[in-house]
């Protein structure tokens, strides 16, 4: 017998045993079975396949898709479980985030929509009663993933229906500051615009937050080597090549170091314009109040790359610190550059170390200028004084935060709740 001759309870208990691709693809062959069988499969997605229907038509835009799935009485009036889990959400690491990878995120759907730029989903979710402001758990709302992805005309919607445009993620940024990071400049210089012309923002607490969105824009300029946008950024009232963000991010000129494809230009654009060729992020430890973490100094940043020789010049001849210079010598040394190094070398008054570094060292070009400048090695070098390049390299990431547990080993200081700084989780 066909199986279009079938009784649709019979039919329905054949679905039953099938996999979810299996059975759209039967849905598929007949317009007869579709009409009969085609709300079931958006039922059994629903329930037994977590919403995956919802998640792909809000990526790929398919607002049929997305009635279907709302026909069969789900709400999407979710609450954000932002400051439950204030974690970064790896889901949206990338430009376009995927709901096939793994299990479903705890993202509303709208997210997903925002980051592809498909506006008629958002406005559909908006009308629906889907919160503006919902976040993720990386803090991103539906504006911040629309300036992230470049999509003009969805981020003027949403503005236009209320989204907050000085809202913060866990990370201390803003949408301005997500466009900008994407080299999104138009709509960066436009959300800016807006802020400025906000009547609050008049006010002496707010300056701060106008410098760190001029901040973010400088860097990312730098980052990308646009040297016309960076000169532009440098006329604009209250811009500070040397802002330190509060949450201790890199200072532009360090980013350029680190991040721009071809520096040279751009570094010696910034230090011809004022950058301090010593200043470095000072990173705030979260378990401590005082403790610290020093982020790499321009000079030891700019030993990482492989143009590294022009750079070093260009920083040497805007005075860094001594301690700097000193730092990078050992660091020139550990990386068997030899001409950096005696760049360096010339440069430097402060030369302690440089008898240990030399008795570990394997580079003979390097012993040789050692001890040409009358420094004699140490034949055994205590290991308790060679140099730690653990917080120095890699190259491309700054000095990270290990999370930390109470120690088993100290039951006193479990018992009170003391994290020691050496027990690693």
């Amino acid at each position: 017998m066909s199986l279009l001759g079938l009784p649709y309870e019979t039919l329905s208990n054949i679905t039953q045993e099938l996999e979810t691709c299996d059975w759209n693809a039967l849905v598929q062959c007949n317009s007869r079975l579709y009409h009969m069988l085609n709300a079931d499969l958006y039922h059994h997605n629903v329930h037994h396949e977590k919403a995956s229907a919802l998640f792909w038509a809000a990526c790929v835009g398919n607002m049929k898709t997305l009635e279907l799935v709302l026909a069969t009485g789900m709400s999407v009036q979710w609450e954000s479980n932002y400051r439950l889990e204030v974690a970064e959400d790896p889901f949206l690491r990338d430009t376009q985030p995927s709901p096939h990878r793994g299990a479903i995120p705890k993202l509303h759907p709208i997210s997903y929509a925002a980051i592809s730029g498909h506006i008629d989903i958002v406005a559909k979710f908006l009308d629906l009663g889907v919160d503006i402001e919902y976040r993720g758990q990386a803090g991103w709302t539906p504006l911040m993933l629309a300036a992230r992805g470049g999509h003009f005309d969805l981020v003027q919607m949403l503005i236009a229906k209320g989204a907050g445009i000085l809202a913060r993620d866990i990370q201390d940024m803003q949408a301005t500051d997500h466009a900008s990071m994407q080299g999104h400049y138009e709509i960066a210089d436009d959300l800016f615009q807006k802020e400025q012309n906000l009547p609050y923002m008049e006010r002496p607490s707010q300056n701060l937050t106008l410098r760190q969105n001029l901040h973010w824009m400088l860097r990312a300029a730098a980052e990308k080597c646009d040297m016309e946008r960076v000169k532009f950024l440098l006329t604009q009232e209250g811009v500070s090549i040397n802002f330190q963000h509060p949450r201790g991010y890199e200072t532009t000129l360090l980013a350029a170091l680190k991040f721009a494809p071809q520096p040279l230009d751009i570094v010696k654009l910034l230090l011809d314009k004022g950058a301090d060729p010593s200043l470095r992020a000072v990173v705030p430890r979260q378990y401590g109040r005082r403790f610290l973490i020093l982020d790499k100094c321009p000079l030891e940043a700019a030993l990482l790359r492989d143009e590294s020789q022009p750079l070093i010049e260009l920083l040497l001849a805007h005075n860094p610190y001594p301690s700097d210079i000193n730092k990078g010598l050992k660091l020139a040394a550990h990386l068997k550059k030899p001409a950096e190094f005696r760049l360096l070398l010339n440069s430097a008054t402060d030369l302690s170390g440089l008898d240990i570094m030399a008795g570990i060292c394997d580079a003979p070009l390097i012993v040789k200028m050692i001890i040409e400048r009358g420094i004699t090695p140490y034949s055994d070098p205590p290991a308790h004084l060679a140099p730690n390049f653990a917080e120095i390299i890699p190259a491309r990431r700054a000095s990270t935060i290990v999370p930390l547990v109470p120690s088993e080993k100290d039951p006193a200081m479990l018992a009170r709740g003391i994290r020691r700084r050496w027990d690693p989780l």
